[in-house]
Order: structure tokens, then C-alpha cells, then sequence
């Protein structure tokens, strides 16, 4: 693993190498896990498959934080979407969300006063040398300015936008490696989705402006918070924003009360609608890293590097597409697929209509519905994401699909009930005068939200 003197490699040779060794290692795995399971009983084969499938985990685990940028982004995501690695991977892959190996402070300083052209006394009262996060591009350091204000530094890692490119011109060993950990993974269409994702994110000052516009949104609500940024203070490279204290997403599920966690999902649950529906705004990656649970009950919302923004049309088309499902009507999804694909869909539609059919199950009945983990294995288990590429889904569709897909895996693990037939009624009649998921749950928000 990078130790914190060292930064990523950037070269393609330094990068290829790194990937060519570990698919070397993983192929020797496999024909020795082969030859051991034809000397040992059926019942301890299982053993040995689910002890393979930890041993590549944790060794691609390792090598996505080495390489940070591309694959350790498709850790994060796989992290938390995906439907087909075993939990033991998932588990170890949680750890690249906020808990990255660092680079050392000597590079991240060198890259704030590059950026800022000075030292950083000039701008910072104090900044602490050990970051409190690490990702995929970048690691925060908490600082303090000299008028008192308590910021979060977001650092860009140096050579990581190099080595981004140079990964995105090297799909196929990319998507080799991710096959090793996720065998029958749409690698291509998977990685082109997240070309996306990492571009976007490169440069800050453009995920500071829509973190900032987010911000004016939700300026007065009582539970969602976005954090400001310090413009002045925010480069391609820098970006500064205000500090939040509060637990990581796993930490609150394990501590939180019933009641907490419903009020925090629901807080989720609605910025995703309200952000789409209303503003014509996704943040294309909402894994749980980028949350904040604080002590007084908001919810922070983090990381706005993906910024994916909708015409009305494309929203009203969606909205139709979740309606004929929820109303069971296929020849209305039909039509509005062939709208929102500019042409008919290819091959079969079913796996796509049960995709959407078990995906909006909590908005089906007008009644109580409860997110739990026994229920999210259950569509897990059915038709997942790989089958809706080879339909032709436009991209905004797709990534619409995937991100619905892991938020209900995020409102699994909190574990939270909510009429979400009724909540979502404010989107499909949005002149009718209803209210949001919190000001269902009796919660004083603003007029704009109720």
C-alpha cells in the first residue's frame, strides 16, 4: 500500500505493471484453488471459494488504493451498488470511501500553495497535518481561518487528473482487473459511466459553484445541510468549504435510534426527489461516504464533483416511465422508453420492466413501507444492473437506474419506514400541494418544502 511519503504512480507503464502483477497473482489463485477443491469434500469447497473471493478482494482492495482515480472510484461505487459481489468484498471495498491511504502532508501543502499562491499561514490561522479523509482524488484536512471560521481543505492528490486520462484510454486492462473481483460485470459500460464521474470532479472550482447553488437551496432547512464554500478560497485544485462535525454513515446506523434513522433517510430520500424533480439537479454519486450525521439531527451532504443537471422534458419522461410501473401499465412504459431513447427499445423489455418494478416497490401501495436488508437481498437477488446497457437505455437513464439502485441499499442499511406512495405524489402531481417525506413525518420545514 502507498505509504504517506510516496504519491500514486502516474506513468501508464508504472500503472499497467501494477494491474498486469495483480491479474498475474489472481490467475495463480484460481488454478490452486481448482486443484485443492478436487482433494477436499463438497462441503469445504464452499470454504475455499468464500476464502478466494476474500484474498482477491483484499488484494484489489489494496491495489485500488494505490491507484486511487479510476478503479478506486469503481471500488467505491461497487462498494455500495453493485448486486453481485459477495459481502466480504463489499466490505473491504466500504473502506475507499472516506478512509483512503493518504498522501503525505509535504505533497498536500505543496499542492495548497501552489494553488494559493503563498504560504499557508497566509490564509490559514491553522491546518491539520493529518487529513480526517482520503478518496478517490483527493483528501480533507480540517483548518481553521484567521477570522475564526472553522473550514474542511479539500486537496487534489498531484498527478492524479494524468493518471485519470491515461486510465480512460486503457478501458480494457481496467476492466479486466474489475472482472478478477465482479466476474460478469459490464466493465466497458460501467468504466464510461464513470468517465463521467472523475472528469467532472478534476476541477473543483466547478464542484464548488454547484455545491454553492445546492447550498442557496437548501439554505433554510432544517435537517439537510450542505456545507458553504469559501470561493475565494477554492481553486481546480483546492477546494474550502465549511467544517461539519458528525458520524460516518455506519457508525450512525449502528448507534442511531429508530427515529433518527428514519428522520435521516428521509432527509436523503428527499434531497434525491426535490434535487431531481424540482431543481433538475443529481448528485451523480451519492455513495455513503459523502455523508455526515451530526449531533443535532441535519444531515450533511458532501462531495458534489458529479453534478449531472436534466431538461424538464427529460425529468416529465422519467416521471412517466416510474408511473407506468407503478400503475402497471407496460404498454405506457413501453412508449415512454421509445421517447426517452429516441427509438424503440432493443431486445427484450422485461428484464428492464422488473429492474423498475422491484425497484420502486416502496412507491407501489399507498401504505406504510419499510426498507430493510432482508428485503434489498431479496431484489438483489433479481434482475440487476448489467442486463440494461444491452437495451439502449440513454445514459441519463442508466445512471438514473445505478443510483437508485445503491440508495436503496443505503436506505436498507438504515432500515427506516415511510408511506413513499404518498411522499411521491408531490412529483407526479406537482400542483397538487403535497407535502415533502419529512413534513410527513410531522417535521417543520420551510414553505418551499412542505
Amino acid at each position: 500500500m502507498m505509504n504517506l511519503e510516496q504519491t500514486m504512480p502516474t506513468n501508464w507503464l508504472a500503472r499497467g505493471g501494477a494491474m498486469g502483477r495483480i491479474m498475474g497473482r489472481t490467475v495463480l489463485r484460481q488454478w490452486q484453488l481448482k486443484w485443492k477443491q478436487r482433494r477436499v469434500s463438497r462441503e469445504h469447497q464452499a470454504a475455499l471459494i468464500e476464502q478466494h473471493h476474500i484474498e482477491t478482494a483484499e488484494e484489489i482492495t489494496r491495489l485500488m488504493d494505490d491507484m486511487k482515480g479510476v478503479l478506486m472510484k469503481a471500488g467505491q461505487v461497487l462498494s455500495f451498488v453493485d448486486s453481485g459481489l459477495p459481502e466480504s468484498a463489499r466490505e473491504r471495498l466500504r473502506g475507499l470511501q472516506r478512509n483512503a491511504t493518504p498522501m503525505a502532508w509535504s505533497l498536500a501543502r505543496g499542492v495548497i500553495e501552489a494553488e494559493l499562491c503563498g504560504d499557508v499561514s497566509r490564509h490559514f490561522k491553522r491546518i491539520d497535518e493529518e487529513p480526517v479523509a482520503a478518496a478517490s482524488i483527493g483528501q480533507v484536512h480540517h483548518a481553521v481561518l484567521h477570522d475564526g471560521r472553522e473550514v474542511a481543505v479539500k486537496v487534489q492528490y498531484p498527478g492524479v487528473a494524468e493518471a485519470i486520462r491515461g486510465d480512460l484510454s486503457t478501458v480494457d486492462a481496467l476492466g479486466r482487473v474489475l472482472g478478477l473481483l465482479r466476474p460478469g460485470l459490464d466493465a466497458h459500460g460501467f468504466l464510461e459511466e464513470l468517465r463521467g464521474l472523475l472528469l467532472g470532479e478534476l476541477d473543483y472550482r466547478r464542484e464548488g459553484a454547484d455545491q454553492a447553488e445546492f447550498a442557496r437551496i437548501y439554505n433554510d432547512h432544517p435537517v439537510i445541510f450542505i456545507p458553504p464554500v469559501v470561493s475565494e478560497l477554492t481553486t481546480e485544485r483546492v477546494l474550502v468549504q465549511a467544517y461539519v462535525e458528525g458520524f460516518g454513515f455506519y457508525d450512525f446506523v449502528e448507534q442511531a435510534t429508530p427515529r433518527e434513522r428514519t428522520l435521516a433517510g428521509m432527509a436523503i430520500h428527499d434531497f434525491v426527489l426535490e434535487s431531481f424533480h424540482r431543481h433538475l439537479m443529481f448528485n451523480g454519486d451519492p455513495h455513503p461516504g459523502n455523508y455526515l450525521f451530526a449531533v443535532d439531527g441535519r444531515v450533511a451532504f458532501l462531495d458534489f464533483g458529479c453534478v449531472r443537471r436534466f431538461e424538464r422534458t427529460t425529468q416529465q419522461q422519467i416521471c412517466g416511465l416510474i408511473d407506468a410501473v407503478r400503475l402497471g401499465q407496460r404498454a405506457d412504459f413501453v412508449a415512454a422508453l421509445t421517447t426517452l431513447c429516441g427509438h424503440p427499445p432493443r431486445g427484450d423489455i422485461s428484464p428492464l420492466w422488473r429492474f423498475f418494478e422491484h425497484q420502486f416497490t416502496p412507491l407501489l401501495e399507498d401504505a406504510p413501507f419499510r426498507y430493510t436488508r432482508e428485503w434489498n437481498a431479496l431484489v438483489r437477488g433479481r434482475e440487476g444492473l448489467d442486463e440494461l446497457a444491452a437495451i439502449g437505455l440513454p445514459p441519463e437513464l442508466l445512471s438514473f437506474s445505478r443510483i437508485t439502485f445503491g440508495l436503496n441499499a443505503l436506505f436498507a442499511d438504515l432500515d427506516f419506514e415511510g408511506n413513499f406512495h404518498r411522499v411521491y405524489q408531490r412529483y407526479l402531481d406537482p400542483d397538487g400541494g403535497h407535502p415533502t417525506g419529512l413534513a410527513h413525518l410531522g417535521v417543520a420545514v420551510p414553505e418551499a418544502f412542505r
